[in-house]
């Protein structure tokens, strides 16, 4: 009896989740979960200290919170709720069945999106690649953005393919600016992503659709910048460590490196005044510049570092060296490599591209954690699953020759 694909698609999640479940149970401390700058946020909200968050100066000084906008408030607001319960085993376990469950509409969009723009088949493949995966089964028990970036980024594709019909449906221009909104609230670079988009709609001369995602975008960015002028009485679009970013990737020592002892100079000299992130922020960014103009062989070198930190490997991080994790993407990139190759076309799949374009361009800008690299393999797995397709079809085709 054959197995119809709606079954086999409920078997993939069924199976994703006990996977997940297995996973938190074998090697998830709930009693000592790491909550990162998103968690500390929460929490600092929670006990009434607004959105703050705490910055390490002098290692024997006790850490002081300054009023924040380190990080986009998508996440923040999204873990909030949770820091109502008291017991921490509980609420830690409740954060993680959450995106568990989350994790079960992405495996469901990517089949969507699979299944429409490549075959049913390729679907399933896609599916079962979204729930096996072991760093998207990593990503749902951290609390990190990462699962909701790949779902604000298929549920995108979806929307983004649309336009690539003959008739399109202004609900489609709407759709696009709340995702496109919601996106910039998690990760704030996403915005260039969203200049690509609109950059492509003016090409195109949809003026019309142009000008309702744009306003829907301000009016989900604009509450936040609001805010942030008022608490700091400066512009900040959107946050405060876009220097710090740009000092990691454009210093004089090392892709990665936080700064050295005059830079924790010049924060000691700041760490009473109350716009510490902003200044901070100004800090890094000064330094960055000055180290471009002052190492051009640096700035001609770290370029492609920083793509073979984000498409290979970057060996500073030990988890990224282990075969659980190099071994499923060495494989998954070849296959996603060939699958694009197969489906290359630009007239079908330009969002794609243009998407892959926005992520390398922002890992050249700025640099590559692993973590990023999971946060791109998302669009990478339809064009793996169709590619895997392909060499089974392949030899399927061979095996028939020589009966």
């Amino acid at each position: 009896m054959r197995v119809k694909p709606g079954e086999f698609l409920k078997l993939i999640i069924l199976l994703s989740v006990i996977g997940k479940l297995l996973f938190v149970v074998l090697f998830i401390n709930l009693n000592d979960l790491e909550y990162y700058e998103y968690g500390e946020l929460a929490n600092n909200l929670y006990q009434g200290k607004g959105y703050s968050l705490s910055h390490p100066i002098d290692e024997d000084v006790t850490e002081k919170v300054y009023k924040s906008a380190y990080m986009p408030p998508g996440y923040v607001i999204y873990l909030y709720p949770f820091f109502f319960i008291p017991d921490p085993v509980i609420k830690n376990l409740l954060i993680i069945l959450s995106q568990i469950l989350i994790s079960c509409i992405l495996i469901l969009l990517v089949y969507k999106y699979t299944r429409k723009y490549f075959s049913e088949t390729s679907a399933l493949i896609a599916a079962a690649i979204t729930g096996f995966l072991p760093e998207f089964i990593f990503a749902s028990s951290q609390i990190q953005v990462t699962l909701f970036y790949h779902i604000g980024i298929i549920a995108l594709l979806l929307q983004l393919y649309k336009l690539n019909e003959d008739k399109i449906r202004y609900d489609t221009f709407i759709f696009i600016g709340i995702i496109l909104g919601v996106l910039i609230l998690f990760r704030s670079e996403i915005v260039l992503f969203a200049v690509l988009i609109i950059i492509y709609l003016i090409n195109k001369k949809y003026h019309k659709g142009l000008l309702v995602i744009a306003g829907i975008i301000l009016i989900f960015i604009l509450p936040w910048q609001i805010r942030n002028y008022v608490l700091f009485e400066e512009i900040i679009p959107f946050t405060t460590s876009a220097g710090l970013n740009l000092y990691r990737g454009h210093n004089p020592y090392y892709i990665g490196n936080w700064g050295d002892d005059s830079l924790n100079a010049q924060f000691r000299s700041i760490k009473d005044d109350e716009n510490y992130e902003v200044k901070m922020n100004y800090i890094y960014l000064e330094n960055a510049i000055k180290s471009i103009k002052e190492n051009p062989d640096k700035e001609i070198i770290y370029p492609f570092i920083k793509l073979f930190h984000l498409w290979i490997m970057n060996p500073s991080y030990e988890r990224t060296n282990h075969p659980i994790y190099f071994v499923p993407w060495f494989a998954l990139l070849l296959i996603s490599i060939y699958g694009l190759i197969k489906s290359a076309s630009w007239k079908n799949h330009k969002f794609t591209y243009l998407f892959l374009i926005f992520f390398n361009s922002v890992a050249i800008i700025f640099f590559a954690l692993p973590r990023y690299q999971t946060m791109m393999k998302i669009a990478l797995v339809p064009f793996a699953a169709y590619g895997f397709e392909m060499i089974l079809h392949s030899r399927k085709i061979k095996l028939n020759k020589k009966k």
